[in-house]
């Protein structure tokens, strides 16, 4: 059965352009990822699918019953579930307390019980995971093999690679169609990029090449037009009447002729864009002047909770090894946010090197200064060189103009990637980072990630998306019922 038929759609706003569609089909048992940068469109043309938006122009036309999930939606989670539902997403004992008490994973949880055993032909899908833990997401998962066809908006790399057969990546104002899934798109882009690359150096060898050749062409016809200085015009013109070869009128005008071609041909020539550039240089550490010691901080006993709470933690036992990167792991409510705030801020039962440095990311961005411009930021808190302060900014995507925009005007993920960009230049030898990947797309969450590969230092980190903590963790803590418990990478 076709869904869904999109032919010569133009969409965006009065004011502003975002994507052009020349055709796009969608049958039964389809299950689409769609990707792109913050603000390319991806919501915006859900709300067209589902004829909350019309689109500048074109023909779209739908088939069969659609569902839609809203990231960010003020209904009431669904108030009739069944106990098989209610048991499945561990709502049983939330729901008694009252939908109005639910917390916003507890509610994404609650709508998603609700919407994915709504009937239906076609599930849009936008950002699913959103406030959900690794066992939301796993739950999540898992009802995805269920639903037969769908379009799903997400960051989380291991869904899209689990459910998805098509992707859809919003770019350079157009939807390009790849079939496959996330992974698959991702090797297609970079052999993509080799392609790119390899042409532009040929055509920028080509286009050396033939201005040479026109130089030359030139040279040696102004040469044959230059009479000798002791020779006069009549002496020159008597040369050319008596030359056995061709004439030297004729040369020069040969000559002429082919560099009037050959330029020709040099304005003719296919231009190709230089492909994104790769920013390699990376801070050096040991500006920051890194402890040496084998743990950097560590606690024996230690309990703590809130006054009139349950302990959050008790009689737990730590050690922060040097150079690791720990993910800290849990459900929600858990404590892991308190965790990192009594690491950075201090606790009479934990133990810090006097020369560790805690660089802390929250979702709150205090460290930028709203007032100064994205460069600014940079040079007011960076121990690095400027050739390093910009090298950073260009790996977490501001490029040019964007170093001068103001801290004021930039958008949430923009905020989320000078945080972390400040970070890497600061002076901080062991970095905190409480959810650094809420809320961001995929080409910022990538930039982040490979950032913190190359990352030198101790590193604890609190995050629920399972890729980027399979990339990054040599070890993994887990707080389960008041104890933190310890394991490596390969447990």
């Amino acid at each position: 059965m076709r869904l869904l038929t999109m032919r010569d759609v133009r969409v965006g706003f009065p004011q502003r352009d975002l994507f052009y569609i020349d055709k796009l089909e969608v049958f039964s048992g389809e299950k689409i990822g769609l990707i792109g940068a913050n603000g390319a469109g991806k919501s915006t043309l859900f709300r067209v699918l589902t004829d909350d938006l019309d689109a500048l122009e074109g023909t779209i036309t739908t088939e069969g019953e659609w569902q839609l999930f809203r990231q960010f939606d003020d209904a009431h989670p669904a108030d009739k579930l069944d106990d098989r539902d209610l048991a499945f997403w561990q709502l049983e004992a939330l729901w008694q307390r009252g939908p109005e008490t639910l917390s916003g994973g507890e509610k994404t949880r609650s709508r998603l019980s609700g919407i994915l055993n709504t009937p239906g032909d076609m599930l849009l899908l936008d950002e699913p995971t959103s406030h959900l833990d690794l066992w939301g997401i796993q739950h999540l998962s898992n009802s995805l093999y269920r639903i037969e066809s769908f379009i799903l908006v997400s960051h989380d790399r291991v869904l899209l690679n689990e459910h998805c057969t098509r992707i859809w990546d919003i770019r350079e104002g157009t939807i390009v169609d790849f079939p496959g899934n996330y992974d698959d798109y991702q090797a297609w882009l970079a052999m993509d990029l080799k392609r790119r690359a390899f042409e532009y150096e040929a055509y920028q060898e080509e286009k050396k090449r033939l201005k040479s050749v026109v130089l030359d062409y030139k040279t040696r016809a102004g040469k044959i037009d230059r009479k000798p200085k002791n020779m006069s015009y009549s002496e020159a013109r008597q040369r050319d009447f008596t030359t056995s070869r061709r004439s030297y009128q004729g040369r020069s005008k040969s000559l002429h002729a082919a560099a009037k071609h050959t330029q020709k041909r040099l304005e003719q020539l296919e231009e190709k864009e230089p492909p994104e550039r790769l920013f390699t240089i990376r801070p050096s550490f040991e500006l920051t002047n890194p402890p040496k010691n084998k743990i950097i901080a560590e606690a024996e006993h230690l309990s703590f909770g809130f006054q009139g709470f349950d302990l959050l933690f008790s009689d737990t036992s730590f050690r922060l090894l040097r150079n690791k990167k720990t993910a800290l792991l849990g459900p929600n409510g858990c404590g892991k946010s308190v965790f990192c705030e009594l690491l950075v801020k201090g606790h009479p039962a934990i133990r810090s090197v006097p020369k560790a440095r805690y660089g802390y990311f929250r979702q709150e961005m205090d460290l930028i200064d709203e007032t100064k411009s994205v460069l600014d930021n940079m040079r007011a808190i960076s121990c690095q060189s400027e050739e390093v302060n910009r090298s950073v900014l260009a790996r977490m995507r501001f490029f040019r103009h964007d170093v001068n925009k103001q801290a004021s005007l930039l958008s949430g993920g923009e905020k989320i990637r000078l945080s972390f960009a400040m970070l890497f230049v600061s002076d901080a030898n062991v970095l905190v980072l409480d959810e650094p990947t809420n809320f961001l797309d995929l080409p910022s969450l990538e930039a982040i990630e490979n950032m913190l590969l190359d990352y030198e230092g101790t590193m604890l980190f609190v995050s629920h998306d399972r890729q980027f903590i399979d990339r990054l963790a040599d070890e993994r803590w887990t707080i389960e019922g008041g104890r933190l418990i310890v394991m490596d990478s390969s447990d």
